[in-house]
């Protein structure tokens, strides 16, 4: 509702006040650098405590195998329906936007991209230069890689691994409560992309937006329910009852209390857990219980 209200305010803004709405686009650009510079960490943190969690490696092939055989299918099955979507609807048709306004750096990584399509420098260029300029250019691909060998490495370490296991668990706390943090900023960023876009292109450019938004849900309708639908339904599952599963099982699951013990119970743990010293019979008793048996002898032998 906040991020509503603060587009709808954007526009409003926008109209009346163009020059100074375009002057709101750092609103939108630093809300948008702030989510890029958490995912690769997330990700990191992620992919190291799911691997390193499994300590069957034979079990964690197979699964890898099998998860990457998925991607790949779903992958190829979710650009063709983008492809499909975009010719069909062509959302980006009106925008009349000048490239000389855009930033140059846009084409030069592209550029730079479209001249190593060959495999041998895809997979060259998975690898990265350094272990941690991987974080650096933000580059998925190198940070799954990185992933993978911290993750291979912490198994490898047994038991001593378990404490580094630990660690990057509380790691990917810290992070998602930051990305909580930088989720409270949308607002923010929705105000100053809208101000800016309205500022500079008027109200027209809210009609081709709106249509873009429609066609990306429409794209997210097609895959969700057709793909993944018939996903869930070989599974043996609906992908209509989801939600449902989602709203009784929410996360952090609650921790189930401890179990009530009766205090006759708790007294008997008690008595069983704590020894007893052994009693000691007195000299004297053990006197007389000589004396006694030793008078009951001489009477039976006297019979």
């Amino acid at each position: 509702m906040q991020v509503l209200i603060a587009v709808a305010v954007g526009i409003v803004f926008g109209r009346l006040f163009p020059d100074l709405g375009k002057s709101f686009k750092p609103l939108g650009d630093g809300f948008i650098k702030l989510v890029k510079m958490m995912i690769a960490p997330i990700v990191f943190c992620t992919v190291v405590h799911g691997i390193a969690s499994m300590r069957d490696l034979k079990k964690l092939g197979r699964v890898g195998v099998k998860a990457l055989l998925y991607f790949e299918v779903v992958s190829t099955l979710a650009l063709a329906i983008g492809l499909v979507v975009v010719n069909v609807l062509k959302p980006g048709a009106g925008f009349n936007i000048d490239p000389k306004t855009l930033d140059p750096r846009i084409d030069q990584a592209y550029a730079r991209q479209a001249h190593s399509t060959d495999m041998v420098s895809l997979l060259l260029n998975i690898i990265p230069a350094t272990l941690f300029s991987a974080f650096v250019s933000g580059d998925l691909l190198q940070v799954l890689l990185v992933s993978g060998l911290t993750a291979f490495a912490v198994t490898a370490l047994g038991e001593q691994g378990k404490p580094v296991l630990r660690g990057f668990e509380c790691v990917s706390e810290i992070l998602f409560a930051i990305m909580g943090i930088v989720v409270k900023l949308a607002p923010l960023g929705a105000f100053g992309a809208m101000a800016f876009t309205v500022g500079s292109y008027g109200l027209g450019a809210l009609n081709h937006l709106v249509a873009l938004m429609a066609a990306f849900y429409a794209t997210a309708a097609l895959f969700v329910f057709v793909v993944l639908g018939l996903i869930a339904a070989g599974s043996g599952f609906s992908i209509f009852r989801c939600p449902a599963c989602g709203r009784e099982a929410r996360w952090p699951v609650p921790m189930p209390p401890p179990p009530l013990r009766h205090p006759y119970r708790r007294a008997v743990e008690h008595e069983i857990q704590t020894p007893r010293p052994p009693t000691r019979t007195p000299d004297s008793t053990k006197t007389n219980g000589s004396a006694r048996y030793s008078n009951n002898t001489t009477h039976t032998n006297k019979r």
